[in-house]
C-alpha cells in the first residue's frame, strides 16, 4: 500500500536538495505534491518529473521570510487541492558565523528563513487542519539543534528553535488530530552542504573524506534517506506518533 496515497503534501524548499528528494519520494508513494521554492524553472522541472510518474503536483512560488507569503502559500495549496494534509518544513539556509563576529543582518537572515518561515507556515497550515479534522507537520532539523558548533552560532540557535516548535505544535494540537514530528538530519549530499564548506574549497570527494572521519557510520546521507523518515511520519500506520524525532545522521546526533 502506498504510504502517502492521496495526501496533499506541501514540501518547502523542494526545487532542489533534500526537499526535492522528499517531493519525488512522496509522489512515488501516491502523494499529491506541492513543490515550493523561488526558482520557477527548477520548480517546474520537479513538477514535470513527478507528472512523468503519473502523479499529481503543482509549483507555488513564495518568499517564506514574509508571513503574508507564508499565508499565500498555504492558501494556494488549499485552493489547488481543497485541503492540506501534510506540511514539510524543509526550507532553510546554513550560514557560518563565529558568535563574536555575527552581525544583526546575518542573524535576521538566518532566523527569519529557518525559523520564522516555519513558524508562520505551521500557524496558517494548522488553521486549515483544524477545519478539516486533522493534519500532519514534519520539520526537517539539523543535528545542530542540540550540538553546538563554533562557526554555526546563529544556525544552531535556529535549529533549536525549530525543535521547540515541533514539540509545541505536537503538544497543543494533538487533541485535534494534528501531529507534528521532526527529522534530525546529518550531513546530506546536497549542493548546499558542499557550498557551506566553500571556504575550505571542499568538493564532493573531500566531503566524503570528512564523512569517513567525522560520521560514525562513515558516510554522508542522501536526500532519499531523509525522505524515508518523512514517509514514516506520513504513513497512516504512524497515526499514534507525535512529538517525537527520527535521527537520520549516521550517528552524529548520538549523545
Amino acid at each position: 500500500m502506498q504510504r502517502a496515497k492521496n495526501q496533499v503534501v506541501l514540501v518547502t524548499g523542494s526545487t532542489k536538495g533534500i526537499g526535492r528528494s522528499i517531493a519525488i519520494e512522496v509522489a512515488k508513494e501516491g502523494g499529491i505534491v506541492v513543490v515550493h521554492g523561488q526558482n520557477e524553472d527548477d520548480g517546474l522541472a520537479v513538477v514535470k518529473e513527478i507528472e512523468a510518474m503519473s502523479a499529481r503536483a503543482t509549483f507555488i512560488k513564495a518568499d517564506i521570510t514574509k508571513p503574508d507569503e507564508c499565508k499565500f502559500l498555504i492558501n494556494e495549496t488549499v485552493k489547488h487541492f481543497s485541503r492540506i494534509d501534510v506540511l514539510v518544513n524543509n526550507a532553510g539556509i546554513t550560514a557560518r558565523s563565529d558568535f563574536l563576529k555575527t552581525d544583526e543582518a546575518l542573524f535576521d537572515q538566518v532566523m527569519t528563513t529557518n525559523f520564522k518561515g516555519a513558524y508562520f507556515l505551521s500557524q496558517f497550515a494548522i488553521e486549515h487542519m483544524l477545519k478539516q479534522g486533522g493534519g500532519n507537520i514534519v520539520n526537517i532539523i539539523s543535528t545542530n539543534c542540540s550540538v553546538g558548533q563554533s562557526d554555526l552560532s546563529v544556525f544552531t540557535c535556529s535549529q533549536a528553535a525549530m525543535r521547540t516548535l515541533s514539540k509545541q505544535s505536537a503538544r497543543f494540537y494533538i487533541k485535534q488530530n494534528i501531529r507534528c514530528n521532526s527529522i534530525i538530519a546529518g550531513w546530506v549530499t546536497t549542493p548546499g552542504l558542499i557550498n557551506s564548506f566553500s571556504n575550505d574549497s571542499t568538493d564532493f570527494e573531500e566531503l566524503e573524506k570528512k564523512a569517513r572521519e567525522d560520521i560514525p557510520l562513515g558516510n554522508v546521507q542522501t536526500g532519499e534517506d531523509i525522505a524515508a523518515g518523512v514517509l514514516f511520519f506520513i504513513d497512516p500506520e504512524s497515526r499514534f506518533v507525535s512529538g517525537t524525532e527520527i535521527d537520520i545522521s549516521g550517528g552524529v546526533g548520538i549523545k
